[in-house]
């Protein structure tokens, strides 16, 4: 997986490559989130046919966890984990860890899905 930062890199890439949103991020003094999303290079002939369903069901995923919907973001997570070739299921564990954190004790009223570093 490819990662690119910026709405600008991902309107650039967008017309060669199938790119995901991920995370965003607060970086350092900075007060505007940067949107971090993937460019998936290597899909199987097998998914060729898959692929809007796929973009659909991983920009839903994305919502439901902006918007706390946890459960429902886990359900899409188990869907998605091994399409796209593997090359987003670091990204898919990673948040599955982090909803099962949500899951068993609610984050506080202030929560926001991005990320400060």
């Amino acid at each position: 997986m490819n990662i690119i930062f910026g709405k600008e890199q991902h309107e650039l890439m967008a017309d060669k490559y199938i790119v995901l949103e991920l995370d965003s991020f607060l970086i350092g003094s900075s007060t505007e989130p940067v949107t971090a999303y993937c460019a998936v290079e290597n899909i199987s002939m097998d998914q060729l046919a898959q692929i809007p369903e796929l973009k659909i069901k991983h920009a839903d995923m994305i919502d439901h966890y902006q918007n706390r919907r946890w459960q429902e973001c886990q359900q899409l997570l188990s869907q998605l984990i091994g399409q796209w070739n593997g090359e987003l299921d670091s990204f898919y564990q990673e948040l599955d860890s982090r909803l099962t954190g949500f899951i068993q004790q609610e984050p506080n009223s202030d929560w926001s899905p991005v990320i400060v570093k």
